[in-house]
């Protein structure tokens, strides 16, 4: 009998939030849900719950490059995700070691700041420009898109036009998350690929959940794992957005602000 196909490897940078309702320890569960084997690093420590956030504590850059040749010495990844940077030299440590490692850079979520009210990000444009340029997709929402391109967005159309600079900027693939769509009921997401060219992809809001934290880091986890799969960016960003749809479904008031997912439904659902 033939050994068991090893499990893929997907490796989740960025922010460690206790309360597990964003960052890294909700990235690892999507990418477990996905059928990823998830490993992370952290590049901050932060004191958040689901209403309120403390503070910010980044890591030295020689501990995150020590995590990550850790992880790395047990066997390669199928895809990386990159959110809260935390300083600028920790964006050029991360910068050097994911263009030496031959590691395929599928997503990077360029967080600037926490839902919950934090800067996550010291001297944060020159921080994702860093990391941006070493990256296949970055997925940053409209008030990033817009502090990144020097402009504010309050239009679809110029959402396009910012997407539009920073592939250009980049070279990578770029998309704006979280507009307005065309019905109360739905919000639409703009993929500018690297070339330039527009795709376009609305997706229907869950109805009857709360305002929920870490939708961000659920889609950038979840598009990295589709693209790693052999998806086009197109089809990979509508299967992200079905998992995020799917995991909405589980998200409740847990704590005393904003809902989260109830990651431990998900794994045991509740019974009647």
């Amino acid at each position: 009998m033939s050994a068991p196909a090893a499990t893929p490897r997907a490796l989740a940078i960025g922010g460690l939030d206790p309360s597990a309702g964003a960052g890294i320890l909700l990235d690892a569960f999507v990418m477990a849900r996905l059928g990823y084997q998830a490993a992370v690093a952290v590049t901050t420590v932060t004191a958040q719950n689901s209403a309120s956030f403390a503070g910010t504590w980044p890591v030295e850059p020689d501990a995150l490059i020590a995590q990550l040749d850790a992880v790395l010495a047990e066997g390669r990844f199928a895809c990386v995700k990159v959110g809260a940077l935390a300083s600028e030299p920790l964006a050029l440590a991360l910068a050097k070691w994911l263009a030496c490692s031959d590691l395929p850079v599928v997503v990077s979520d360029p967080v600037l700041a926490s839902s919950s009210g934090g800067v996550l990000v010291e001297g944060a444009v020159s921080a994702v420009d860093t990391v941006a340029r070493v990256s296949t997709v970055i997925t940053p929402n409209a008030e990033e898109a817009g502090r990144l391109a020097n402009g504010v967005i309050a239009s679809e159309d110029a959402a396009v036009a910012a997407a539009q600079t920073l592939a250009e900027r980049y070279g990578s693939a770029v998309c704006v998350t979280g507009l307005a769509g065309r019905s109360p009921a739905e919000a639409v997401d703009v993929l500018v690929r690297a070339d330039g060219s527009v795709e376009r992809a609305p997706h229907p809001l869950v109805a009857g959940v709360g305002d929920v934290r870490g939708t961000g880091c659920m889609l950038s986890s979840a598009l990295a794992c589709h693209l790693a799969g052999g998806l086009s960016p197109v089809d990979a960003l509508a299967a992200a957005h079905a998992t995020v749809h799917d995991l909405l479904d589980s998200a409740r008031p847990i704590g005393q602000g904003r809902w989260q997912v109830d990651l431990a439904h998900l794994v045991r659902p509740w019974r009647s």
